[in-house]
């Protein structure tokens, strides 16, 4: 098992792996969002190519065939220079049978890595019916916001009672 950074490769070597990413990526969209995914895996390499090209830092982790078991993708944000500079887990996904494995220890690891190296703390967002929520708990994570989704029916029905309450 080898971890690697995909910002490092050149050429033909990092076009070949951000093809072989761009199958993770639309893997993890399938899995997170069946019911409104709606692009391909031509999204997902646009995406891939992106992130890349915003200077986020994408690592993988391959095995000896050099197939891509797990990926995470970091960036920094500072709230447009508002406030302290933090690191940020944008994406994980790692294959389901590869959960819970030396996978996961490795792609933790960098971040953890990285996030000491630049002197800042991470902040990750993960769903509740994620395998990662005890990944959060191992490493200390402090729970410090809550996401909402809102479906735009109920939404539309209540912000129209503000509006006519309001206006």
């Amino acid at each position: 098992m080898q971890l690697l950074s995909l910002n490092l490769l050149k050429g033909s070597e990092q076009a070949s792996k951000v093809l072989q990413l761009s199958g993770l990526v639309y893997d993890y969209f399938k899995e997170r969002h069946p019911d409104t995914l709606l692009g391909g895996n031509i999204h997902a390499k646009v995406m891939v190519d992106k992130l890349l090209a915003a200077n986020n830092y994408i690592y993988f982790v391959q095995d000896d065939n050099q197939n891509i078991l797990g990926f995470v993708t970091i960036s920094v944000n500072d709230q447009f220079g508002m406030v302290t500079p933090h690191l940020v887990i944008d994406y994980m996904y790692i294959k389901p049978e590869f959960r819970g494995s030396r996978v996961t220890a490795l792609l933790f690891g960098v971040v953890g890595h990285v996030a000491d190296t630049m002197e800042m703390d991470c902040i990750g967002t993960t769903f509740v019916t994620s395998s990662n929520i005890r990944n959060a708990e191992v490493v200390k994570g402090i729970e410090t916001a809550t996401t909402y989704l809102y479906k735009r029916e109920d939404f539309r029905n209540k912000y129209k009672t503000y509006i006519r309450r309001y206006i």
